[in-house]
């Protein structure tokens, strides 16, 4: 892990999402998640206990709208605890699943098209225990990546 990686939960959260980023123009986003193990917890007998994962929700805002929350000092990461944001998130229409995920076995991706992005977890119950780091990375500093399964 870098130096300039940053992580996306911060320390004492209760939230399940994490704080948003966005990804500019000629530049992309590397994720790796660490301590996704197990399974999540439900109490719920109907449905099949299913193996964590934090999934990857692209944002939509209001025109010209900046991304709600504080900025950090790196100025591409922004804290939302406590703000009231009226985004939308632009998801797959799946109920009950995502089109980008990180898993345990898939605990790493690029995203490298432009725009806002807010990560979900799975099972709230880690929280604290788990953390995904965000790196920006310039294009022309990336290898030639198309084909890979790390890009989202």
């Amino acid at each position: 892990m870098s130096l300039d990686a940053i992580p996306l939960w911060p320390d004492n959260t209760t939230s399940k999402f994490s704080s948003i980023f966005s990804v500019s123009p000629g530049y992309a986003c590397f994720l790796t998640a660490h301590g996704l193990e197990g399974k999540n917890l439900t109490t719920d007998t109907s449905v099949a206990a299913s193996y964590r994962c934090v999934c990857i929700h692209r944002l939509i805002l209001g025109h010209d709208a900046p991304p709600p929350g504080d900025a950090c000092a790196c100025g591409w990461v922004y804290e939302t605890t406590g703000h009231v944001s009226k985004v939308v998130r632009d998801t797959v229409p799946v109920v009950g699943k995502c089109m980008w995920t990180l898993t345990q076995c898939r605990n790493a991706g690029i995203i490298a098209i432009p725009g806002v992005y807010q990560l979900e977890v799975s099972d709230p119950s880690i929280l604290g225990t788990f953390q995904v780091f965000a790196e920006k990375i310039a294009q022309h500093q990336m290898p030639l990546v198309t084909n890979s399964p790390m890009v989202f």
